[in-house]
């Protein structure tokens, strides 16, 4: 332990982090996707995108997967905030309270288990001001999309910043006719703005992924981009995107909405929206993804 009560660790050094954790008896968990940032300004970065000072001083930071705390630690030196961080590895729970639990105690949370399961229970007791985190490859697709769900249920939250793989980036921050265009696209977009704030080398990183990687910073837009039901949406994303080369005339023939409305009536929705039956899913805009699902419900509860 340092002489301010925390635990000495050169985030930026491989062989302490190989040390702390042969410590802690933790071995990498591959299927977890434990990647640790040691890269300084690739972190000072990341804080600087989250815009911490322009946001309500009495919330909250959220931070999912910490691992040993190297964001963590930067974030409660650079500013007064209480940060709140959820961690899956119950060793690395252990060596986070250890390491900053002693000297933030009125700042500092870590909360264990899976993110997408403790979010929820969370969001009933505040709100966060932001977000961040170094996603796993393999669920950062579900722990934003989960974020943007509960997070949107009254919740107000001003920012979110992640590291994901630049493949998951991509698709984040797709326009119409992009091939990285997506139902997922399409989703998050339409509850937040998408910016690439930088791509990562795999030198970045401990151990260093065989692929590459991204900082995408979101901005939610609830309010601005209400959505009537999310059900609807989600379901009808899945029905045009099943198919990218079929016209939105023939996937949506295959939908509930054409089985309850009929066809005539669900394309004039749609051309209403600003669409066209002509078209290829991956040609909409997700605005007129959001006002379609809009009068989808509305029409289903007439």
């Amino acid at each position: 332990m340092s002489s301010s009560g925390v635990s000495i660790l050169n985030d930026d050094s491989p062989r302490d982090i190989q040390r702390t954790l042969e410590r802690l008896g933790a071995g990498l968990k591959k299927r977890w996707g434990q990647n640790f940032l040691i890269d300084r300004s690739a972190r000072l970065r990341i804080l600087e995108a989250l815009e911490l000072e322009r946001l309500p001083a009495d919330k909250p930071l959220w931070e999912i997967g910490p691992g040993l705390g190297a964001m963590t630690a930067l974030a409660l030196e650079r500013s007064d905030r209480r940060v709140v961080a959820f961690e899956l590895d119950h060793a690395f729970v252990r060596f986070l309270n250890e390491r900053l639990g002693c000297a933030y105690p009125e700042r500092f949370t870590v909360l264990a288990g899976d993110a997408c399961d403790t979010l929820p229970d969370r969001c009933a007791i505040e709100t966060p001001a932001a977000v961040l985190g170094n996603l796993p490859y393999s669920s950062a697709g579900r722990i934003i999309g989960t974020l943007l769900t509960v997070l949107g249920t009254g919740v107000e939250c001003e920012r979110m910043v992640f590291t994901t793989q630049r493949e998951l980036t991509d698709r984040l921050v797709a326009e119409p006719d992009n091939p990285e265009y997506s139902a997922f696209t399409v989703l998050c977009r339409i509850r937040a703005d998408m910016r690439r704030v930088q791509n990562l080398s795999g030198g970045c990183f401990y151990p260093a992924p065989r692929v590459s990687s991204s900082v995408v910073a979101l901005t939610p837009r609830y309010r601005e981009r209400p959505v009537g039901d999310l059900g609807v949406l989600q379901e009808l994303l899945r029905g045009v995107f099943s198919s990218r080369r079929k016209t939105l005339r023939n996937g949506l023939a295959a939908t509930r909405f054409t089985a309850v409305l009929g066809r005539d009536r669900v394309e004039a929705l749609l051309r209403s929206a600003g669409g066209a039956p002509e078209l290829r899913p991956q040609q909409l805009s997700p605005e007129v993804y959001r006002h379609l699902a809009n009068a989808l419900a509305a029409a289903l509860a007439e």
